[in-house]
């Protein structure tokens, strides 16, 4: 089993409980090994937040479907957090509700349309200034005095708030996250709402060239390609039709050399079948995506345990476009599995 602990510090942490029955002769005990898997978790629910959104952006969604997307997938992973994208006005002065899935809708409806500027809250202030802005406690800090009122009928306490901006420097809007305790983020949590923002200003700019299709396509290969998992878009026939440099390096090819293989030609021969049967439930729509461990055979011979997560694109008639492809290397707990087995 894995599920989440509450850590006495305020955070949640992710474990993994593995349990064995020993014994006999009317007398059994339980051996169990708990193991922090909270680094691993984060990143793969992290990964797995990016393909939705990297799908939502290839299909044309709308920008509020995924930017609600994106600050829904930031509370699953973290349940202590409340999430807030504001997104800067045409007039560079005020901040428009972007997503906010759990804040109290008046506070969203108050905050909407707010004028930024220094000692205006957490994200008027990150906004202004381009820069972090962290407050431990909203009832206590300058920059909330004027909305301590606004904020204090809705049990929120603390609030910090990261600016995104595009590749020119410009702030485009706010991440805000509030809380409802006293409280500060550890840098792991700054770390993974800056990842969050990167996906943000991605779905802004596709959202915003929609019309220019030559430069969005120079922005989506741009993200494709800096993806931290091994990403593939691959027809219904199974041949590779785009690349990136991950999976490249995962499976130690060239990316001309992928480009005239199928996927079945880097996958052993005992897990074909598998992904073969999910992939065609998928194209007929018995299913939405799927993900499974396969093993991938590499350039020079070696094996590759991998988790494979797969999505379908579909034209505007519903017709199967290509199927979406992420994938991770899972080596290290497939080793932990087998020390596990092995203890």
């Amino acid at each position: 089993s894995e599920y989440r602990f509450a850590h006495r510090d305020g955070h949640y942490v992710w474990l993994r409980d593995e349990a064995r029955l020993a014994g006999g002769g009317g007398e059994v005990e339980v051996f169990g090994v708990l193991t922090d898997i909270t680094h691993h978790k984060m990143v793969e629910q992290s990964l797995e937040n990016q393909r939705k959104v990297l799908e939502m952006v290839a299909s044309g969604a709308s920008l509020s479907s995924t930017l609600d997307t994106l600050a829904r997938g930031l509370e699953a992973l973290l349940p202590d957090m409340l999430a807030s994208i504001l997104l800067l006005d045409a007039d560079g002065v005020h901040l428009r509700h972007g997503a906010a899935p759990t804040l109290p809708e008046p506070y969203v409806r108050v905050v909407d349309g707010i004028a930024i500027g220094q000692g205006v809250g957490s994200c008027g202030t990150a906004a202004a200034t381009g820069r972090a802005v962290i407050v431990d406690d909203i009832t206590r800090h300058p920059l909330w005095a004027p909305y301590v009122t606004l904020a204090a009928p809705h049990g929120l306490r603390a609030c910090w708030s990261l600016p995104f901006k595009n590749e020119r420097g410009e702030v485009l809007g706010t991440f805000g996250v509030y809380y409802e305790e006293p409280t500060q983020p550890c840098a792991s949590d700054i770390r993974l709402v800056a990842d969050f923002t990167r996906l943000i200003v991605l779905a802004i700019e596709q959202s915003r060239r929609e019309d220019d299709r030559e430069d969005s396509e120079q922005r989506f290969r741009a993200t494709f390609e800096q993806a931290a998992s091994g990403l593939a878009l691959v027809s219904t026939q199974g041949r590779f039709l785009r690349v990136n440099r991950h999976i490249c390096e995962l499976l130690g090819y060239q990316e001309a050399e992928l480009l005239q293989m199928t996927f079945q030609d880097v996958t052993h021969p005992d897990d074909i079948d598998n992904d073969l049967q999910q992939a065609r439930r998928l194209r007929d729509g018995e299913i939405t995506g799927y993900s499974l461990d396969k093993r991938y055979r590499r350039k020079d011979g070696s094996l590759l345990w991998g988790r494979l997560d797969v999505a379908l694109h579909r034209s505007a008639k519903g017709d199967p476009q290509f199927y979406i492809c992420s994938v991770q290397d899972i080596g290290w707990r497939k080793r932990q599995e087998r020390e596990l087995q092995l203890a």
